[in-house]
């Protein structure tokens, strides 16, 4: 396992002094039903193409700093949006409570939705039709994952940004326990603000986090974070399907034990890089993440 350790030194990002390229903010249509997504195309030649799903309380707009940089690296990259996240379809019935809201969240829909997203991209753009890296940020790790072994074949490459190989009994217990208990998405956001004093005043971090939590499904969060706390190291399977893998992390990530994150990294046969940054390096340090993904897109192109 080669190890790599990013510097946050072209922190600039490639087009300084030059435009960055333009952020579309596009709809698929996707069986599920509508699912907004962030895009930039490459002005020049294009190395590869990128498809992006966020992780738990995020949405498309987790990528929105990484996704022009990729472009500027010639990466054509799509931020996706998970059902039930902002501005997204919430596929449960009208009125279902929270339980019933979570069983249309379940992780084998998710990994569906994702290869639903990639043929929806194909259908807009031909290029999109051959196989195409996928990328998943935290809980969107998982769900890559398992988007990864429903079909190897329509994926070039995998990459496990600040994810995990498993969950752990009692991770994330009491934020189940909230959701269960008050079926909101508020109640949730009381909870995750409340230790941490980001409210009030909250600054502009914490009100675009809290923007997304409060706009997403109380079912997609109590699904998510179920899954967080009990899913299984796909770590073997994934090395079986022969998928460049890059694994990676900020150098400060503290949501999932960075030595899980290394070990995953070696069963998986995949590369291990060390970001600037902490949980979000594509927030934190996008040019310096930008960088490391176009260079693994890059490699992948010449085997």
């Amino acid at each position: 396992m080669a190890e790599t350790r990013a510097e946050g030194a072209d922190d600039q990002g490639a087009g300084t002094g030059t435009a960055q390229p333009a952020l579309e903010d596009v709809v698929l249509d996707l069986p599920v039903g509508p699912v907004p997504v962030l895009r930039s195309r490459p002005a020049g030649d294009v190395v590869g193409r990128l498809l992006l799903v966020p992780g738990y309380t995020g949405g498309r707009v987790d990528h929105r700093l990484l996704v022009p940089e990729l472009a500027a690296r010639g990466v054509d990259a799509v931020a996706l949006t998970q059902r039930g996240q902002p501005g997204a379809v919430r596929p449960e019935e009208e009125g279902a409570d929270v339980e019933e809201a979570a069983r249309s969240y379940a992780l084998p829909l998710l990994a569906r939705d994702v290869h639903d997203a990639a043929a929806a991209l194909a259908a807009l753009d031909d290029e999109w039709a051959a196989p195409v890296h996928l990328l998943g940020h935290s809980f969107g790790g998982v769900v890559a994952g398992e988007a990864a072994l429903l079909d190897p074949s329509r994926w070039r490459g995998l990459v496990l940004l600040c994810s995990g190989p498993h969950g752990w009994p009692r991770r994330m217990a009491d934020q189940v326990a909230v959701l269960e208990r008050e079926g909101t998405a508020a109640a949730l956001w009381a909870h995750l603000a409340a230790p941490g004093g980001l409210e009030p005043p909250p600054d502009e971090a914490a009100a675009a986090w809290r923007e997304r939590v409060l706009g997403t499904s109380p079912g997609q969060l109590l699904a998510a974070a179920r899954v967080l706390g009990s899913h299984e190291d796909r770590s073997d399977a994934l090395r079986a399907t022969g998928l460049p893998v890059l694994v990676a992390h900020g150098e400060t990530d503290a949501a999932w034990p960075q030595e899980d994150q290394r070990a995953m990294a070696e069963r998986v046969g995949a590369a291990y890089a060390v970001l600037p940054g902490g949980h979000s390096p594509n927030e934190d340090a996008p040019a310096a993440t930008a960088a490391l993904l176009a260079e693994h897109v890059r490699a992948a192109a010449g085997d």
